[in-house]
């Protein structure tokens, strides 16, 4: 498991703590990798292609794996760098080394190796009443149209990145889960879309120029809970927009 930061207290003059939030740091994988070869150029082939694999480089990479236990068994991964690279070589043989990797991940989590995605119309108001009215009478009714239906097959909390393309008004996402709501104060033409990532906590129109400032006040960032999440789309105005979410379900 990665570490914890804690926001405990220590009791003054009593034992005890009191709880406070706890948050994930990074998490640290050592993997152990054996080379052996019949003679010098099989041997020197292996440990620099081992090598050029495993650099040292600011870019994040992805180390995929399969291990019993987790994410049903099926391919999973998580991203970092690789922090630190031990070379242990045989004397007695020539042709054998162990090569020790400490790989880094500054996001704690396991993701499963598929994207999964969802997509949906933007909700229609219902229309005006139709006389004369028949008992039992609903008011307010929003058609099915505009939810998507969000799977984290996962154990913990993942997060999502939502497309929502126009035209639109004050496009609105809402996790009926939670009540957390983003809504942007914000017009989007035909040929416009906005990026939502609740990772990164960036808002950016035609997935370039950021538009952080037009998230509304009230708005509160969400993740996405193990098994099923429903978040609506809405919009002020609005003439064929759609709005489309990718996600990986996590594990910790």
């Amino acid at each position: 498991m990665p570490g914890l930061t804690t926001a405990d207290k220590q009791l003054m003059r009593r034992n005890g703590l009191i709880m406070g939030d706890d948050f994930l740091t990074s998490r640290q994988v050592v993997l152990v990798v054996e080379i052996a070869a019949q003679d010098d150029e099989s041997y020197d082939a292996s440990l620099t292609q081992l090598l050029a694999a495993t650099n040292i480089s600011d870019d994040e990479t992805e180390l995929i794996f399969r291990w019993p236990g987790v994410a049903g068994r099926e391919k999973a991964q998580i991203f970092g760098r690789v922090r630190r690279r031990n070379i242990n070589m045989d004397r007695q043989f020539t042709f054998k080394a162990t090569v020790s990797i400490l790989f880094e991940a500054g996001d704690p989590r396991i993701y499963s190796n598929v994207i999964s995605s969802a997509a949906t119309s933007v909700a229609a108001q219902d229309g005006g009443l139709e006389f004369p009215l028949v008992e039992p009478v609903t008011f307010g009714g929003v058609n099915e149209s505009g939810e998507l239906n969000i799977t984290n097959s996962g154990t913990f909390a993942t997060h999502a990145v939502f497309r929502i393309d126009g035209p639109c008004t004050s496009p609105r996402l809402e996790n009926v889960s939670t009540g957390d709501v983003l809504e942007l104060d914000i017009s989007l033409s035909l040929t416009d879309f906005i990026l939502v990532d609740t990772n990164e906590r960036q808002i950016l129109l035609n997935g370039a120029a950021s538009r952080y400032s037009r998230l509304s006040a009230d708005s509160k960032w969400f993740d996405i809970a193990p098994g099923l999440n429903t978040v609506k789309y809405r919009a002020s105005t609005s003439t064929g927009s759609a709005c489309s979410v990718t996600w990986r379900s996590a594990y910790v």
